[in-house]
C-alpha cells in the first residue's frame, strides 16, 4: 500500500515540476517581449522627448506606439500595451487606443510599479490556478529617462496559449493519474483486506501495542522486566545498555546474575526486600547501586518498582521497572550538603508545621537537635508581636499567602529562640510541591550582627560627628589632587571661612606666603611617600589677613586596587601654644645660659679654692712626713683636718652641682659589701671612741661578699650617715645593721636594707620635713653647735636614687633616730685585684725624669718637693709655650701638665705635642693631667686631647703615687731602708 502511494506521490511531484518548468518558460518569454517594449519607448522618449506643455504631445505619444509595434512585431499573442507615466508616488496608465480589444485587461499591479522603481529589471503576473489554465500574462519593464532615473513602466498583456495548452494536458494526465491509483489502491486496500482479516488481524494489533509499549519506555527512561519466581529466569523490555552499561555482552538472564550486577554492599538489602515482598506484600520500591563498566564510575544509583501477578499459565510473576536515579541522587546529595553547609537557616515547613531544616537552622534557633523543631508549629518560634508592633500570627498569614499567589515573598521577621533571646531575621519565602504536596521553602539570615554593626556604625558616625563638633581640631578629607572634599564646623574658628566654602579648595590657599614654598615641598614628600605623617607645623593666613599658627596630622587613604584617594586628618590651632614655646623657649636659653653661668662660676671657684688648697694640703703632707715637736705636729695636723673639711665642703657642693644638672654618673663594678662597710665604719671610729661612743656591725650571713654597687658613692653614702650618726650621739651608741630583704613576688629583685641607728638626740616631727632639702638642717641651732653644711642627706639620697635604691628616716625618738638605705642586691664574680703595693713607691737611681708645668710658682714647687721625695729627677715650665719648648730638644718619662693656664693651655699644649709626636713617629710621652677642675666632662676632654690620665687637685701623695706606678712601672723599686 505504501509503495502505491509512494508511487503516486512522485508521479504528482512530476508532474507538479513540468507545469513549473512551462511556468518558467511563460514567464522568461513575458519578460523578453516587456524588454522590447521597454526598449522602445525608452529610445523613443530620448528620440523625441514628451513634455506636458508639448502642443505635439498626441503625435508624441503616437510616435512611441509606433515604435512599439515595430518591436513587437511577429508577436502574435501581445494582447495591449501600457504604458505608465509617474507623477507622485501613483503611477498613471496610457494606453494604446489602436490595442484595445475585448479581452479582459489585468489590473494596475502598483506593488510591482512600486520593485521597478526600486531597481528590478523585469516583473511578470500570471493570473492561474492548479485546475484551471491562466488566460492572460502580464510583463513590466522599467522605462529610463535621459538622467539614467526610472522614467516610467511598460505593461505588456500576453494571450498565453501554448502554456494554456500544455497545462491542459498536465491537468489531464493528472485526473488520469489519480483516477488510475484510485481504481489501483481500491484493488490492493481489498485484498490487504481479506489478508488482514483472514491471516494476522491479531497479530498487526500486537505489534503495534509493542512499539506503542517500547517508545512509551524508551520516552519514560525505564527498562522493565519480568522475573519468574520459581524459575528464577529475567526477561527485559526495553534497552538494557542504556542503563545496565555494557559490562557483560548480554543482560543477566537469571536472578544469580543479576545479583552480580547489584554493589556488594546493597546486595543483602535488595534480598531482603525481596523475600519481604514475596512472604508479606504484593509490590514493592527500593533504591539500590549496580555495578557498570563505565571506567569514569564503577556503580550508578536505580529506582526498582515491582509487583507480584499470575502470567497466563498462572506462574508467579515479579515484574516491575529500573530506571537511573544516578543523576538525581548526586544532585539530592551536592544539594543536601549544599544546604546542610550553608550557613543560611533553611526551613520547609507545611501550614504551620515544620517538616525540615538544615544544622543553621537548629544553630540560630538554638536547638538541640532536629527532633526538637520537626513537628513544631511554627509560631511557637515567634514573639507575639512584631517589632512594627503588628500581631505576628496575622502578619504571618499575609506573607505566606502572598508567597502563595507571587511565588516567593521577602521581609523582615522577628523569632524568638529557646533561650528566650530575640532575634531579627531576614526571611524569604518560595512556594513549591514537595512529593505532590504543597510547601513552603523558608531562608532566614540572621540579622542580628549586621544590625548591631549597622547600629554601631550609626553610633560612630554620630559619635564622630559629635566629636568633631566638640574637639578643637577641625577635621579635614581631601581626594588624590588635594582638595577638600570634607571639612568640620571647626574649619570656620580656624580658616575663616565655612566648609562649603573650604569645598574644591587647596590647603595651599591659605598657607602664609613666606612658607607656602616649604609647605608644598612637604606636601609633595608626604604624597609621594604615601604614609601617615604627624605634627607638620606651618603658619596660615586666614581670610581677615590674622596670621596663625596650625599643626596638622594625618593618613592616606587607599582604594581597593592600592591607588591613593587622598588623606584625611586633623588641624589644630596652636598658635598660643606657639606663642607660650616661644616664652619657654627664651626662658629656656635663659635658664641655661644661667646655668652655664652657673658651672663656670662653680668651675673657677673649684679651680681658684683648690689652687690654694692644693699647696696648703700639700706642703702640710711634707711637713707632718718631716721632724716635728709635738706642738708643730698638733698644729699641723689642725691645719690638714681644716683643709681636707674644706675639700670635702667643695666636693658635696660640686657633687649636688652636677645631681641638680643631671651630670653625675653611677660607675657599677663588683663591690666588696663587707670590706666597703669595714673601711667607713674604720674612718668614723676614731671620732666615735674620742666620744665614748661603740660602733657596732651586723651583716646578714646569706649576702653575698662581691655585690654589683659604685663603691665610691656608696663608701661616700655610709660616711655620711655614719658621721651624723656620731655627730649627733652624745652617748651610747651606733649601731649598722645589713640584712637582706624578702622578694615580694616570685621572680623580682633582690634588695638589701642598710640600717643606721643611733642613740642621740632624735629628730622632731615637724623637723623631718628639712632632712632632704640643700643647705638645711633639722634645727638651725645644729649647724651652730654641730657644723656642717645641710648637704650630706641631700647628696646621699640622691645618689641612693640613682643607684636605683632609697633612702628614708624609718623612725626617730628622743632616744634615737634609725636611717634605712635600700639598695638593689645583685650578686657578682669577685674580681681579679692587682696587690702591688702603690702607696709608698720610689724610684732608684737615676730616678725618672718628670716635666712638671704649672702656670702657679706655688703648685710647682710643692710637686717637685714630692717628685723628688720619690727620687724623681724633676724641671718645670710655668706654661705650654716653655713646655713645647723644652720638649722639643729634651725627653721626658712623664708630663705632669696643669690643664687651666694662660696663654697655650694644657689641653692645647697636648694636642701639638702629640701632633709633633705623630708627625716624627717619636713615641708618646705619658701626660697625667693636674687640673683644679671636677666638673663633669673634664677628664673626657682631657683623654680627648690626648692626656694619658687625669688627676685633680689637692694632689694627694697616694693618688700621685699610684698613677706614676701605672705609667712607668719598669722605674718603680723597692723604698729604700730608712
Amino acid at each position: 500500500m505504501g509503495s502505491f502511494v509512494a508511487l503516486i506521490l512522485i508521479l504528482f511531484l512530476l508532474i507538479w515540476v513540468i507545469r513549473l518548468i512551462a511556468i518558467d518558460e511563460a514567464h522568461a518569454r513575458a519578460n523578453a517581449i516587456a524588454s522590447k517594449a521597454a526598449q522602445a519607448v525608452t529610445e523613443g522618449l530620448h528620440a523625441d522627448p514628451i513634455r506636458s506643455d508639448d502642443p505635439d504631445h498626441d503625435k508624441a505619444q503616437s510616435s512611441i506606439f509606433n515604435r512599439l509595434d515595430d518591436a513587437l512585431r511577429g508577436q502574435p499573442n501581445v494582447l495591449r500595451v501600457r504604458r505608465f507615466a509617474f507623477e507622485g508616488d501613483l503611477p498613471i496608465e496610457v494606453v494604446d487606443p489602436r490595442h484595445a480589444t475585448g479581452h479582459e485587461v489585468a489590473f494596475l499591479d502598483h506593488q510591482i510599479v512600486s520593485r521597478l522603481l526600486d531597481g528590478v529589471q523585469f516583473a511578470t503576473h500570471i493570473g492561474d490556478s492548479w485546475f484551471t489554465a491562466p488566460k492572460l500574462i502580464t510583463a513590466y519593464a522599467p522605462v529610463y529617462a535621459n538622467t539614467g532615473a526610472v522614467h516610467g513602466a511598460v505593461a505588456v498583456d500576453l494571450e498565453p496559449v501554448a502554456l494554456q495548452a500544455r497545462l491542459d494536458i498536465l491537468r489531464i494526465a493528472s485526473v488520469i493519474a489519480c483516477a488510475a491509483a484510485f481504481f489501483f489502491s481500491c484493488l490492493l486496500g481489498l485484498r490487504n483486506f481479506v489478508r488482514n482479516r483472514v491471516d494476522g488481524i491479531s497479530q498487526r494489533k500486537l505489534e503495534r501495542v509493542r512499539q506503542f509499549e517500547l517508545i512509551t519506555i524508551e520516552a519514560l527512561g525505564e527498562l522493565l522486566y519480568s522475573l519468574d519466581i520459581f524459575t528464577g529466569k529475567i526477561s527485559w523490555r526495553g534497552e538494557p545498555s542504556r542503563i545496565l552499561g555494557t559490562r557483560h555482552r548480554d543482560s543477566p538472564d537469571t536472578i544469580e546474575a543479576w545479583a552480580e550486577w547489584i554493589h556488594p554492599e546493597d546486595r543483602l538489602k535488595v534480598r531482603q526486600a525481596r523475600a519481604t515482598l514475596i512472604n508479606e506484600g504484593d509490590k514493592f520500591t527500593l533504591e539500590y547501586r549496580i555495578l557498570v563498566a563505565d571506567e569514569t564510575q564503577t556503580s550508578k544509583w536505580i529506582l526498582d518498582r515491582g509487583r507480584l501477578m499470575e502470567n497466563t499459565e498462572g506462574a508467579l510473576v515479579l515484574v516491575g521497572a529500573i530506571i537511573d536515579i544516578s543523576l538525581r541522587k548526586t544532585s539530592d546529595t551536592l544539594l543536601r550538603e549544599f544546604i546542610d553547609q550553608t550557613p543560611t537557616a533553611q526551613f520547609i515547613f507545611d501550614g504551620d508545621e515544620i517538616l525540615n531544616t538544615n544544622p543553621a537552622a537548629l544553630q540560630m534557633i538554638e536547638a538541640n537537635s532536629l527532633a526538637h523543631l520537626t513537628g513544631r508549629p511554627l509560631w511557637t518560634l515567634w514573639p507575639p508581636l512584631q517589632a512594627d508592633g503588628s500581631i505576628s500570627a496575622e502578619a504571618w498569614s499575609r506573607h505566606v499567602v502572598a508567597a502563595i499567589e507571587d511565588g516567593t515573598q521577602h521581609f523582615e521577621w522577628l523569632f524568638r529562640r529557646f533561650d528566650g533571646e530575640t532575634l531579627a531575621v531576614d526571611v524569604f519565602l518560595k512556594s513549591a510541591i514537595l512529593e505532590s504536596r504543597q510547601v513552603i521553602l523558608m531562608a532566614c539570615h540572621d540579622l542580628t550582627d549586621s544590625k548591631r554593626t549597622q547600629s554601631m556604625l550609626e553610633e560612630s558616625e554620630q559619635r564622630f560627628r559629635d566629636v568633631t563638633a566638640s574637639v578643637g581640631e577641625f577635621v579635614w578629607e581631601v581626594n588624590a589632587a588635594g582638595r577638600y572634599t570634607y571639612a568640620s564646623q571647626r574649619v570656620t574658628d580656624i580658616l575663616g571661612v565655612t566648609p562649603e566654602q573650604a569645598f574644591g579648595h587647596e590647603p595651599f590657599e591659605w598657607v602664609f606666603k613666606e612658607d607656602r614654598e616649604q609647605v608644598i615641598e612637604r606636601s609633595k614628600q608626604i604624597s609621594d611617600a604615601r604614609v601617615p605623617f604627624r605634627d607638620f607645623v606651618h603658619r596660615i593666613q586666614r581670610s581677615d589677613e590674622s596670621i596663625r599658627w596650625i599643626r596638622v596630622s594625618g593618613v592616606p587613604r587607599f582604594g581597593v586596587n592600592g591607588e591613593l584617594m587622598g588623606y584625611r586628618g586633623i588641624t589644630l590651632d596652636i598658635t598660643q601654644q606657639q606663642d607660650y614655646e616661644n616664652a619657654l623657649l627664651f626662658q629656656k636659653e635663659a635658664a641655661e645660659a644661667a646655668d652655664r653661668a652657673k658651672s663656670s662660676f662653680l668651675a673657677m671657684m673649684s679651680h681658684e679654692i683648690r689652687t690654694p688648697l692644693n699647696s696648703v694640703l700639700g706642703f702640710t703632707d711634707i711637713l707632718l712626713d718631716s721632724p716635728l715637736t709635738a706642738s708643730q705636729r698638733d698644729s699641723l695636723e689642725t691645719i690638714r683636718s681644716s683643709g681636707d673639711a674644706l675639700l670635702h665642703l667643695l666636693n658635696d657642693i660640686l657633687d649636688l652641682s652636677k645631681i641638680e644638672s643631671d651630670r653625675l654618673e653611677i660607675e657599677l663594678q663588683p663591690t666588696n659589701l663587707r670590706k666597703c662597710l669595714q673601711d667607713s665604719v674604720d674612718l668614723q671610729r676614731p671620732s666615735a671612741h674620742s666620744k665614748g661612743l661603740e660602733i657596732e656591725t651586723q651583716i646578714d650571713e646569706s649576702l653575698p661578699e662581691w655585690i654589683t654597687s659604685d663603691p665610691i658613692r656608696l663608701k661616700q653614702i655610709l660616711l655620711n650617715l655614719l658621721s651624723n650618726a656620731v655627730k649627733f650621739t652624745a652617748a651610747g651608741r651606733v649601731k649598722i645593721s645589713v640584712i637582706r630583704r624578702p622578694v615580694d613576688i616570685p621572680g623580682g629583685s633582690e634588695f638589701m636594707d642598710i640600717h643606721i641607728q643611733d642613740s642621740g638626740m632624735g629628730i622632731r616631727e615637724q623637723q623631718i620635713e628639712r632632712l632632704f632639702k640643700p643647705f638645711s638642717q633639722a634645727d638651725s641651732s645644729t649647724t651652730r653647735q654641730f657644723g656642717g653644711s645641710g648637704l650630706g642627706l641631700v647628696i646621699s639620697r640622691r645618689l641612693t636614687q640613682l643607684m636605683g635604691g632609697d633612702l628614708k628616716l624609718q623612725s626617730t625618738s628622743e632616744n634615737g633616730t634609725t636611717f634605712v638605705l635600700c639598695l638593689p642586691l645583685r650578686a657578682e664574680e669577685p674580681p681579679v685585684i692587682d696587690e702591688t703595693p702603690t702607696a709608698a713607691i720610689w724610684f732608684p737611681f737615676p730616678g725618672p725624669k718628670i716635666l712638671v708645668v704649672d702656670d702657679n710658682p706655688i703648685n710647682r714647687r710643692l710637686t717637685q718637693r714630692i717628685l723628688a721625695q720619690f727620687g724623681a729627677r724633676v724641671e718645670t715650665a710655668d706654661g705650654g709655650q716653655e713646655c713645647l719648648e723644652i720638649l722639643s730638644h729634651s725627653n721626658f718619662d712623664v708630663v705632669l701638665m696643669d690643664v687651666q693656664m694662660p696663654g697655650i693651655d694644657g689641653l692645647e699644649t697636648t694636642r701639638r705635642l702629640r701632633d709633633t709626636e705623630k708627625k716624627t713617629g717619636v713615641q708618646p710621652t705619658p701626660i697625667i693631667a693636674l687640673t683644679a677642675g671636677a666638673m663633669r666632662g673634664d677628664r673626657e676632654q682631657c683623654l680627648e686631647a690626648g692626656m694619658s690620665e687625669y688627676l685633680t687637685k689637692p694632689i694627694r701623695r697616694e693618688a700621685l703615687a699610684a698613677t706614676l706606678a701605672r705609667m712607668i712601672p719598669d722605674k718603680v723599686g723597692p723604698p729604700p731602708e730608712s
